[in-house]
């Protein structure tokens, strides 16, 4: 139980990082 709450919450942390860094460059791109 313990061992699927720690996958499901660093998924969630990696996705959420990973789409802010691609927002970023998707708007640096497109000011640009």
């Amino acid at each position: 139980m313990e061992e699927a709450v720690i996958t499901v919450a660093g998924a969630i942390v990696a996705v959420l990082a990973a789409a802010t860094y691609a927002l970023m460059i998707w708007a640096s791109a497109h000011r640009s």
